[in-house]
């Protein structure tokens, strides 16, 4: 049985168009949202002299680890290297 199928053509999406530098803007953006949220919450708690638990500490960890990927899937790597339309039609 041949089964194919046709990629739906969505209107007003460009295919050819390269949504890199969008997608680091938005991860730029949020990756330095969630620093500052880790440093506010480190600020406050020495600021109220509430002690520094061990959540605190998993919380800076679980920030420092989103480092990590980014450099890996950033829009100079090969995944985002291809237009958004090319992505879809692998």
């Amino acid at each position: 049985m041949n089964m194919s199928f046709k990629t739906p053509i969505v209107p007003g999406l460009d295919i050819n168009a390269n949504y890199g530098p969008q997608i680091n803007a938005v991860a730029i953006f949020f990756m330095c949202l969630s620093f500052a949220t880790v440093v506010l919450r480190f600020f406050s708690r020495t600021y109220t002299k509430i002690e520094i638990g061990k959540d605190d500490w998993l919380l800076l960890g679980a920030a420092v680890w989103l480092l990590i990927p980014f450099p890996l899937l950033s829009s100079n790597s090969s995944i985002f290297r291809s237009s958004l339309g090319a992505i879809l039609l692998q």
